[in-house]
C-alpha cells in the first residue's frame, strides 16, 4: 500500500499464493483443463519430478492406480495409464472418426510436442473458417471441477509461469488466478458496493504481465498481418470474452472475402456493361449477386455457430452457466424463497418498474423523433441545393452545387455519429432506472435499446433515398437515378464511420492518457520512474468497461447492416468492410496492450444477443435488397406495381426458403463435436465423480447369487438351503 506520487490516492496491490488458489479453486468448484496424457514422461518431465517430490511415493503410486482403474490402458504394455487412451495412443484403431475430427480440429496433446505440417496458405484459410487452425499450446481434453485430494493432482493440466528469474508449473493459468484472487477479495470485501457508494474511488484491475504483454504487443497487435489471431495467447491473457470477440471478428473478416470477390465482379461487369451500352443500366448481375450475399449471410450465422461449438469444447465452456449474482446498484428488498427459504432480492415495486419501462419507451421514441427531424431538414436542404429554381435564379452558383451536396452528406455522418453518443448515454440512463438485477440483463437491455436507435439512426437516410424520396420529392439527384445517390451516400457514411470510429477509439484515450501523466509528474515535479510509479501509471490507464467490448460489438454490428441492407446498391462494400475489419483488429488490439488497463478475464460461452441481431438483419437484408432491385434500379421500371409487388413477395419467399434450407443443411453442432462432449462428460465422470469406477473384479463377492434352476411345483423349497 503507498501513496500516488500526487499525494492523493492510496493505491494497494493484493497477492495470492498458489494454496490460497487451491482452497478457492476447491470452494468455488473451479474447472481446470485435464492432461490426457498426465505420466508422460517425454511430454510433462519436469512437472513429473516435481509432483512425485511434493506428494511421496504412496500418493503417487495412489494417483497411478486410480487412473489405471478407471481409465484403463489402450496398450497394456504401456508403462502409465492415460486420461483418454483411444483418442490418443491407439486413436486411429478404435476412434478414427474422432482422431480424424482432432486433427481437423486442432490436434491432441501427444501432437503438441511436433510441429505439424500446415499446408498451403489457401489450405490454412479455409481451415481457419470451417474448423480451428493448428496451435500447439491448444487441445482437446475434458474440463473437471478442481479436487484437493492428492491423487487426483497429476490429472491436471500445467501451466508455465515465470516470475521474474524464476520460473515454476501452476495449475492455474493467468486468468484462472485473476478469477480466483477477485473471488478471495469479493468473500471479504464487496468492492462493486463500496465503489456505488462512493467509498471506493477507482476499480480493482489486475496489473500486466510485462513479459506477457510484450510478447502480445509484437506477436499481435504490432504484427504486420492479422490473418491469423493468437487466439490461446489472447484467451490466456484477457480470458475467454475478449478471445471469443477476436476469435469472431477473425471468423467475420475471412468470411468478408467471397462476397468481397462477387461484389468486385458484380461491379466491374456493371461499369463494363454501361461504358458499352452508354446507359446506367445495372444488369440482370444484381439478382445473382443479391441472391448470393443472402446464400452468404446465412452460412455466416450457421457457420459461426459451428465454430461457436468448436470453441466452446476446447476451451471448456460447454455446459458452463453463469454464476447469478446480483448488481451493487440493483434495489431490491430482501425476502426468502416460499421453496427453498434462501435469501433472495426482490423488486421494489413491479408498478414502478413498469413506470420506467414506460418511461423507456417515450424517451427512445423521442430520440427517434428527433433523427427524423434531423433527417427532414437536412433532405430539405439538399433538395433547396439542387433544385434547378435556385440555379436559374442565381441563388446557387452551379460550381458549388456538388461541392454543397457533398457537405450536406458529412453533416449527416456527423449527425449520426453525435447522436449515438448522446443516445449511449441516454440509454445507460434508462437502463440505470430500470433497475436490473444482473450484469448480463442489464447488458442485453442495453444492447436491445442502443442497436434500435443506432439501427434507425444509421440507417434512416438510406431508406428514404431508396424508397420514399422518388415519391416524396418527385425525382432524385442524378437524372432520377435513386441508385447512384443511394450509393454516394452509403459510401460516404461508411468512410467517414471508418475514419472517425478508429480515431475516437484509440487516438483520443491515449492522447488523454499521456496528457494526464505529464500533468501529475509536472505537478510532483518528478520524473522518477520507481517500481511504485510503474504501478501508478497502470492505474492511470484508461478503465477497459464491459461497454468497451459493447461497442467494439456494436461497430461491428452496425456495419454488417451496411453490406446486407444495401448492398446490391454498391457491391464493393464488402470490399471496404474487409479492408476496415483488418485495420480495425489492429486498432482494437493496440487498444488492449498500449492504452487500457488489463480487463478481468470474464468466461463467455458466445457472443450473445450479438448473435440474433445478425441473425434479424439478415432477414430484413432480404426484403431490402429485393426491395432496390425491383424498385429503386432501373431492371424493372417498365413493369407496373401490381408485377412489382406480386414479383416483392416471391422473391422474398424464394430468398426466405433459401436462408432457411441453408440452416437446415449446416448442423449447428457436427455429429463428431457431440460424441466427444458425450465422451468428455464421460471421463469426468469416471475419473474425478466416481459414479462408475469401472474396477467390478469383486461383484460377485457384494451381489447375492441368482439362481436360474428350473424345479418342479413342490422342490424349489430345498434348493434354498443349498444356496443359503
Amino acid at each position: 500500500m503507498f501513496l500516488s506520487c500526487d499525494a492523493d490516492e492510496i493505491i494497494m496491490t493484493i497477492k495470492a499464493d498458489n494454496e490460497d488458489l487451491r482452497i478457492e479453486a476447491d470452494r468455488t468448484n473451479y474447472r481446470l483443463q485435464v492432461s490426457n496424457k498426465p505420466f508422460d514422461k517425454t511430454l510433462h518431465e519436469q512437472k513429473l519430478k516435481t509432483m512425485r517430490r511434493e506428494m511421496g511415493e504412496t500418493e503417487w503410486q495412489s494417483a497411478i492406480d486410480h487412473l489405471r482403474r478407471t481409465r484403463g490402458c489402450a496398450d497394456e504394455a504401456a508403462e502409465y495409464p492415460e486420461t483418454d487412451p483411444l483418442l490418443v495412443s491407439r486413436g486411429e484403431e478404435f476412434h478414427p472418426e474422432l482422431r480424424k475430427a482432432l486433427d481437423l480440429w486442432g490436434h491432441t496433446e501427444e501432437a503438441g510436442r511436433c510441429r505439424r505440417v500446415q499446408g498451403s496458405h489457401w489450405d490454412r484459410f479455409v481451415t481457419s473458417i470451417f474448423a480451428l487452425p493448428y496451435d500447439p499450446l491448444t487441445y482437446f481434453a475434458p474440463f473437471a471441477e478442481y479436487r484437493h485430494e492428492d491423487k487426483y493432482q497429476p490429472f491436471y493440466r500445467r501451466y508455465s509461469i515465470k516470475w521474474g528469474e524464476k520460473k515454476e508449473e501452476t495449475l492455474f493459468s493467468q486468468k484462472d488466478r485473476i478469477r480466483l484472487a477477485e473471488g478471495i477479495i469479493e468473500r471479504h470485501i464487496n468492492a462493486d458496493a463500496l465503489e456505488a457508494a462512493g467509498y471506493l474511488v477507482g476499480q480493482m484491475f489486475a496489473l500486466h504481465d510485462p513479459k506477457a504483454l510484450h510478447d502480445l504487443r509484437h506477436s499481435w497487435a504490432l504484427h504486420w498481418t492479422m490473418v491469423y489471431q493468437p487466439l490461446h495467447k489472447i484467451r490466456y491473457y484477457f480470458g475467454e470474452k475478449i478471445a471469443l470477440y477476436f476469435a469472431w471478428l477473425e471468423f467475420y473478416t475471412k468470411m468478408l472475402v467471397f462476397p468481397a470477390i462477387a461484389g468486385i465482379i458484380t461491379f466491374v461487369y456493371i461499369e463494363a456493361r454501361q461504358a458499352a451500352t452508354g446507359t446506367n443500366q445495372q444488369g440482370y448481375i444484381l439478382i445473382v449477386f443479391a441472391i448470393f450475399v443472402v446464400v452468404w449471410s446465412s452460412l455466416f450465422s450457421e457457420l459461426w455457430k459451428r465454430k461457436n461449438g468448436l470453441l466452446d469444447s476446447l476451451w471448456g465452456l460447454s455446459g458452463l452457466h453463469e454464476s447469478f449474482r446480483y448488481r451493487p446498484q440493483f434495489r431490491g428488498t430482501k425476502s426468502y424463497h416460499p421453496v427453498t427459504d434462501v435469501e433472495e432480492v426482490t423488486f421494489e415495486s413491479k408498478t414502478k418498474r413498469h413506470r420506467a419501462f414506460f418511461v423507456s419507451i417515450l424517451v427512445v421514441t423521442f430520440m427517434v423523433g428527433i433523427v427524423v427531424v434531423a433527417l427532414f431538414g437536412l433532405f430539405v436542404l439538399k433538395h433547396w441545393i439542387n433544385d434547378s429554381d435556385n440555379l436559374e435564379n442565381n441563388h446557387i452558383s452551379a460550381k458549388y452545387q456538388t461541392p454543397l451536396t457533398f457537405g450536406v452528406t458529412v453533416v449527416n455522418a456527423i449527425q449520426i455519429l453525435v447522436l449515438n453518443m448522446v443516445y449511449r448515454n441516454v440509454a445507460r440512463k434508462l437502463n440505470d432506472l430500470e433497475n436490473h438485477r444482473t450484469d448480463a440483463e442489464y447488458e442485453n437491455y442495453l444492447v436491445i435499446k442502443v442497436f434500435l436507435f443506432q439501427f434507425c439512426n444509421s440507417f434512416a437516410s438510406f431508406f428514404y433515398i431508396a424508397f420514399v424520396k422518388r415519391i416524396a420529392e418527385g425525382s432524385c439527384l442524378y437524372e432520377d437515378d435513386c441508385m447512384q445517390e443511394l450509393r454516394d451516400q452509403l459510401l460516404t457514411l461508411f468512410l467517414i464511420r471508418i475514419v472517425v470510429g478508429n480515431t475516437t477509439e484509440v487516438v483520443v484515450p491515449y492522447l488523454k492518457y499521456r496528457y494526464q501523466l505529464f500533468a501529475e509528474r509536472k505537478a510532483a515535479n518528478t520524473e522518477d520512474k520507481t517500481g511504485h510509479n510503474y504501478i501508478e501509471e497502470q492505474a492511470k490507464l484508461v478503465p477497459y468497461e464491459s461497454n468497451e467490448a459493447f461497442e467494439d460489438y456494436n461497430e461491428m454490428v452496425i456495419q454488417y447492416g451496411f453490406i446486407n441492407l444495401f448492398v446490391v446498391a454498391f457491391p464493393l462494400t464488402p470490399l471496404l468492410a474487409l479492408a476496415n475489419n483488418i485495420l480495425e483488429v489492429h486498432v482494437d488490439a493496440v487498444k488492449l496492450c498500449f492504452v487500457h488497463r488489463r480487463p478481468f478475464p470474464h468466461p463467455a460461452k458466445d457472443i450473445g444477443v450479438w448473435f440474433y441481431i445478425l441473425r434479424f438483419m439478415t432477414y430484413i437484408a432480404l426484403g431490402t435488397n429485393s426491395a432496390l432491385i425491383l424498385w429503386t434500379s432501373d431492371l424493372f421500371e417498365d413493369q407496373d406495381g401490381t408485377v412489382r409487388a406480386f414479383s416483392f413477395v416471391v422473391a422474398c419467399q424464394v430468398c426466405l426458403v433459401l436462408a432457411v434450407l441453408v440452416e437446415r443443411v449446416v448442423p449447428d453442432t457436427p455429429h463428431e463435436l457431440k460424441l466427444l462432449q458425450e465422451r468428455f462428460e464421460h471421463i469426468v465422470n469416471v475419473v474425478f465423480k466416481g459414479l462408475f469406477e469401472g474396477d467390478n473384479s469383486n461383484l460377485n463377492e457384494v451381489a447375492e447369487r441368482l439362481d436360474l434352476e428350473i424345479y418342479p411345483n413342490n422342490q424349489w423349497e430345498d434348493s434354498k438351503q443349498h444356496y443359503a
